[in-house]
């Protein structure tokens, strides 16, 4: 949590511009502790919920934070869907 803050402040990112979106487990908890928007959304739709967020306001960074049981263990028969989508590239930018 402290890494993904300094790794903000470094950027000089605005924290109004910054969306935080984490899913369900121990680690991915960690949005709700931080002062930025923030989503805690559904097991293994992190990612989904960042995509539409991403798409609805492009000029936001957002962040995923989510484990290996939410993010590979649920999300993982997702993966073709979001390759495949128009939006998933987006985030990357």
């Amino acid at each position: 949590m402290r890494d993904v803050i300094q790794a903000i402040d470094n950027l000089g990112l605005d924290k109004k511009d910054v969306v935080i979106v984490s899913g369900i487990g121990c680690s991915a908890r960690a949005a709700g502790y931080m002062n930025f928007n923030s989503i805690h959304t559904t097991h293994g739709r992190a990612i989904a919920f960042a995509t539409g967020i991403k798409m609805a306001k492009p000029h936001m960074k957002v962040i995923v934070l989510t484990g290996d049981g939410d993010a590979v263990g649920v999300a993982a028969g997702l993966l073709q869907s979001f390759a495949d989508d128009d939006g998933f590239h987006s985030l990357q930018s």
